[in-house]
């Protein structure tokens, strides 16, 4: 895969992507004619702009496009990573242990000294003994008597909380285009991306009983940053995102005018995309030196569930 700043390509390839084949031979598995499409229709890496690659990626087939659409980069992208972390009550039991391992390296750098043994003593009061005392009787017996004693005194137990980490959250994405057709070649593209994305979100029969589903295929996502000197490079500053399912697919026709071509055609067309990444990432599976504090530096590495499960997806 291409690591930061790699030339990928010298141009997006172009057989035909806004071509629209009105045969059966348009409709096949790969989603349609042309392996290629792209929106805007004169979408230039050579102009400079940032733009997206999204290409179905076949789950037995991790190292070939099966696909692949062309977009400008959207406004407004944004990319969430989160933990989990739970709280833990150790109660009157984790409060002792806590002081013993407190105790512990005093009394052994001290030699366990007579004196060293009253220094630590002291610091333990015979009211804080009792109330430990009492609390530690109230988590055994439930004794009102003595919450009512507390409360007088004014005293409550510690409840020794901690955090305990429990992983990380699966990462979501979604991007949102308009699409205007300004002709009927710009319409039939957009025709054809709209529907391969909602075409390639569903799954498909798994035999011919159709008792079982067969997962639908993985979506590699790409931040491509373009000039004349280098074509296509992916961007580092935007978010690398390992494989990911299309779990949404919402389009809008014609969300500001009533106008259509002739053909029927809408006009305008508002696409949002929201998916989910396949697998839940450690840090190894995000960053190329992963305890190197100075680096920023994504890995560009996609592995996704074939790579998790013994002996491959089939």
């Amino acid at each position: 895969m291409a690591e930061t700043g790699t030339k990928v390509s010298d141009s997006i390839p172009d057989d035909g992507a806004v071509k629209v084949e009105d045969s059966a031979a348009a409709d096949q598995e790969t989603g349609g004619g042309s392996r290629i499409l792209r929106y805007p229709s004169d979408l230039d890496p050579d102009a400079g702009r940032e733009l997206m690659k999204f290409s179905i990626v076949a789950r037995d087939a991790l190292e070939k496009d099966q696909k692949s659409i062309y977009l400008y980069t959207p406004a407004g992208i944004s990319a969430a990573d989160s933990a989990s972390y739970a709280t833990q009550d150790f109660g009157f039991m984790g409060g002792l242990q806590q002081n013993a391992n407190t105790m512990a390296p005093a009394l052994r750098d001290s030699g366990a000294s007579t004196s060293a043994i009253k220094d630590i003593a002291s610091g333990i009061s015979l009211k804080e003994a009792g109330g430990a005392a009492a609390t530690m009787a109230q988590q055994k017996l439930s004794w009102g008597v003595l919450s009512q004693g507390k409360i007088i005194s004014g005293s409550a137990k510690n409840a020794h909380t901690n955090l305990q980490f429990e992983g990380v959250g699966m990462r979501s994405f979604t991007f949102a285009f308009k699409m205007v057709a300004e002709s009927k070649t710009e319409s039939n593209a957009i025709r054809q991306i709209e529907n391969t994305f909602r075409k390639f979100l569903y799954p498909t029969n798994e035999g011919k009983l159709g008792l079982m589903l067969k997962y639908p295929p993985y979506w590699k996502i790409q931040f491509f940053k373009s000039n004349a000197e280098n074509g296509l490079s992916e961007n580092p500053y935007l978010p690398f995102i390992d494989l990911c399912y299309l779990r949404n697919v919402s389009a809008t026709y014609n969300s500001s005018t009533n106008a259509f071509h002739p053909d029927g055609a809408p006009v305008e067309l508002d696409l949002s995309l929201s998916f989910d990444e396949a697998q839940q990432n450690i840090r190894e599976d995000l960053y190329q030196d992963k305890d190197n504090y100075d680096s920023a530096d994504y890995t560009y590495e996609r592995g996704g569930l074939q790579a998790t499960i013994p002996g491959g997806v089939q």
